[in-house]
């Protein structure tokens, strides 16, 4: 049976346009640790377990979720209907918390089942890999991102102090809700390879600040805002 893991907690969401917005944020927290005592092995080659144990919950945008060894992760925030309400959750690999990564390689099957936001979902509002999370405290957290949607790809860092900046785009491969992809992700320095179902689709490599990927050690953590996502397998490689 798979485990579920639920809270309530709305999390307080970096701007996905530039506009200030008023989120309903709750001041819950949870963490699906390791059990008390054990630190999980420095990583090395090969799959990353869809058990819970594996993974750290920062929030679950109050809903749910579950970990099963066969079937995956699925997680699926609340449903928001209003204009300034947001729903997300946030699943980070344990391994990479214990033993931050820099510079790796990762691939992740993931889909995007279905956008939950009422009458209208947003175009952002897909699964999103999360990679050099790093989280000082609670208000002070950096991470870039990869996301894929109706729109193209999506490459670029979020920041608690900063917002957000894109870096890279590309329409070469769009989103179709329900359909499973492969994204493989390689880093070294401020340089990323990017592949979807085994087809180059990007390669971007940083100038200056704010022009630049994250490059210190951090997690790896699987992401959605107002969406159904199913991540059915991890990989993970350090560099």
């Amino acid at each position: 049976m798979p485990s579920i893991l639920k809270r309530s907690h709305v999390n307080p969401r970096f701007s996905m346009i530039l506009l200030v917005c008023t989120l309903l944020i709750s001041t819950s927290g949870y963490s699906a640790a390791p059990l008390p005592g054990k630190t999980p092995s420095k990583p090395s080659p090969g799959r990353v377990s869809t058990l819970s144990g594996d993974w750290e919950i920062p929030y679950d945008g109050e809903g749910f979720i579950s970990f099963d060894s066969e079937n995956g992760i699925v997680m699926q925030p609340a449903v928001s209907s209003t204009p300034y309400e947001t729903h997300a959750a946030l699943a980070l690999s344990a391994l990479t918390k214990a033993h931050p990564m820099k510079d790796f390689q990762v691939m992740i099957r993931a889909s995007t089942e279905e956008q939950l936001r009422t009458p209208t979902p947003n175009s952002w509002e897909v699964f999103s890999i999360y990679f050099n999370y790093n989280a000082d405290n609670e208000i002070q957290k950096n991470t870039n991102y990869l996301k894929l949607t109706d729109n193209g790809l999506e490459l670029g860092t979020l920041s608690d102090k900063i917002g957000q900046t894109f870096l890279a785009t590309s329409k070469s491969r769009t989103l179709t809700i329900g359909k499973i992809y492969t994204y493989m992700l390689t880093k070294k320095g401020n340089h990323i390879d990017i592949s979807i179902d085994g087809d180059s689709v990007a390669s971007f490599t940083g100038s200056n600040s704010p022009n630049n990927l994250y490059d210190a050690p951090g997690a790896i953590g699987l992401f959605t805002e107002d969406a159904r996502v199913h991540i059915y397998s991890v990989e993970i490689l350090p560099l």
